[in-house]
């Protein structure tokens, strides 16, 4: 038959030990006195002074943590310039094969101006995409 141990009263969540509130929380084990500085000047100068060796690692980090904000910040931009130009001239396609279908034979589509086509589509009832048109820079 296995044998059983008695749970001992310094097991997790059962009063004082290492387990206990009061391991968890500091307690009267704390390492150190807990008093707060009173000089901030004098803690900073000692901390900078322990940091001293490693200031150009640090320079380095703080160097890449800017460019990344500097490419966080460019980076929508340059992809919302390239999603316009896509996206202009696809309509440009889409709009060219549209206008060769309405126009009387041995009319050129280059001779078609975009005000042209733009009232054009309106006098068809296509107001919403005439207004699209009238915004877009289209080739």
């Amino acid at each position: 038959m296995a044998e059983t141990k008695p749970e001992s009263a310094g097991g997790p969540g059962r009063g004082r030990g290492p387990g206990g509130p009061a391991g968890m929380m500091g307690g009267h084990g704390m390492i150190g006195s807990g008093a707060k500085s009173k000089d901030f000047r004098v803690s900073g100068r000692r901390l900078l002074g322990l940091l001293k060796p490693r200031r150009a690692m640090i320079a380095f980090v703080v160097t890449l943590a800017l460019v990344s904000v500097v490419l966080s910040t460019l980076g929508p931009k340059i992809l919302g310039g390239a999603t316009n130009e896509l996206f202009s001239g696809l309509m440009s396609q889409i709009l060219t094969e549209q206008v060769a279908k309405t126009l009387p034979p041995g009319v050129p589509v280059e001779s078609v101006t975009k005000d042209q086509l733009i009232s054009g589509m309106r006098a068809r009832g296509q107001a919403t995409d005439a207004d699209m048109l009238a915004n877009m820079d289209v080739k």
